[in-house]
């Protein structure tokens, strides 16, 4: 995952390695803290962004293959993460 800063001109301010399907990204801005699930790679990766903008990874999360997995309560300082199974029709 590559980050932003959009204030200034676009410039990357860092990248971190998420594995791939990326499914879902969240952040926590009172806690400057990323979320990143990719459901291929069957893991969520949740990382710190410093006052540049830059992320470190914190954690990698192990979820289920092929699960859409969403973070939520991201301000509330109280995280859950829900492994939805992906329905074939």
């Amino acid at each position: 995952m590559i980050v932003l800063d959009t204030v200034h001109d676009g410039r990357v301010a860092g990248s971190i390695p998420v594995g791939k399907g990326v499914d879902n990204i969240d952040y926590d801005e009172d806690s400057r803290t990323l979320y990143a699930a990719a459901a291929e790679a069957a893991q969520l990766t949740i990382a710190h962004v410093d006052e540049n903008g830059s992320p470190t990874v914190r954690a990698t999360v192990p979820t289920a293959k092929g699960g859409r997995s969403v973070v939520a309560g991201c301000s509330s300082r109280a995280t859950s993460l829900w492994r939805l199974p992906r329905v074939r029709s």
